[in-house]
């Protein structure tokens, strides 16, 4: 196809800055998913709670913004209808398989928190700069 032929960084300049960052930001994500489900399947099955509640954290930031701001945003409907119900259900059945304690669920949650705020704070650090002079 006529997509294979062009290089990685032909891809980000096609792509444009925001969206190549958002796709690696989805990628570090999904590394911390698998990584995660691999220290379930070899050490601590709890340790799985990870992945539901990266869908959970997310689709709650997304479900969030929309609501305070009033107005639809691309993951809002995603979060919705995937995410949350996913994450809850994924979360509820580890639990249920593996008696997931409450401090397992905390950590989960908070290290879906922690993921969440590093990708916060990467997307908000490339943004470009207005071409005006005013800052945000």
């Amino acid at each position: 196809s006529p997509w294979t032929q062009f290089s990685f960084r032909s891809r980000r300049a096609i792509a444009g800055p925001f969206l190549y960052m958002m796709l690696i930001i989805q990628k570090v994500l999904g590394l911390f998913d698998l990584a995660a489900l691999y220290w379930a399947r070899y050490r601590n099955p709890a340790a799985g709670l990870l992945a539901p509640y990266l869908s959970i954290v997310n689709s709650l930031i997304h479900l969030g913004a929309a609501m305070r701001s009033r107005r639809y945003n691309p993951g809002a409907w995603t979060a919705g209808l995937l995410l949350l119900p996913g994450g809850l259900y994924s979360a509820a059945a580890i639990t249920r398989a593996d008696a997931a304690s409450a401090r397992d669920h905390e950590r989960a949650f908070v290290g879906g928190m922690l993921l969440h705020l590093i990708a916060i704070v990467i997307i908000l650090s490339s943004r470009p700069e207005p071409q005006d002079g005013r800052s945000g």
